[in-house]
């Protein structure tokens, strides 16, 4: 599929609807590559203010199979401060993902005053996503990424296995997928149903 997308990717004009398509598969054949194919059991770590997993997981990056054994105090929250004056409710959400040699990499959203507003504006290449934590600020409380405990007082966090619909909205910005934005002058609207 990869192959085929490509020839169309290279010979359709730029900002045409066949030039995303190709895209598009191409995107999604690259992150069929990077799957998680157990659950990983992602909760809050010894060390409350990072993630861990417990159950051994096995997945793949780049088409290569690996398999990790549980892991304590693996994933440390990084990123922007939430609600830093203190003032509003802030949400975020972090991508807990694995390379290759098993180790740790955690991806942070856009915070939002909500956590279906948080956005992603990149994509984790050759990482496998094994799992998200959501986190939620109260209006009087500061969120410091890997310094605040997960379960503070005005702190609400909540994890999920695998990457669930996080990364969909990356699908028109990632690699060469900047060409669906483009298809119809911009104004080309898709709708995942």
């Amino acid at each position: 599929m990869v192959a085929f997308s490509e020839a169309y990717h290279n010979t359709a004009p730029k900002g045409s609807l066949l030039r995303a398509v190709a895209a598009l598969l191409n995107r999604l054949c690259l992150d069929n590559l990077n799957s998680v194919f157990s659950a990983a059991g992602c909760i809050t770590a010894t060390t409350t203010s990072k993630a861990k997993f417990v159950n051994t997981t096995t997945y793949m990056t780049d088409g290569a199979f690996h398999s990790l054994a549980a892991t304590d105090n693996f994933w440390t929250p990084n990123g922007p401060v939430l609600n830093s004056t203190a003032t509003v409710v802030q949400a975020n959400k972090y991508l807990l993902c694995v390379n290759a040699a098993g180790a740790a990499t955690v991806v942070a959203g856009n915070p939002a005053p909500t956590l279906a507003q948080v956005t992603f504006t990149s994509s984790p290449d050759a990482l496998a996503v094994f799992g998200v934590l959501s986190v939620v600020t109260n209006a009087t409380t500061t969120f410091t990424p890997g310094t605040t405990l997960l379960g503070a007082a005005g702190i609400t966090s909540t994890f999920n296995d695998g990457p669930g619909l996080n990364l969909t909205p990356l699908l028109a910005d990632m690699a060469s997928g900047a060409e669906i934005l483009e298809a119809n002058g911009g104004n080309t609207q898709f709708y995942l149903g």
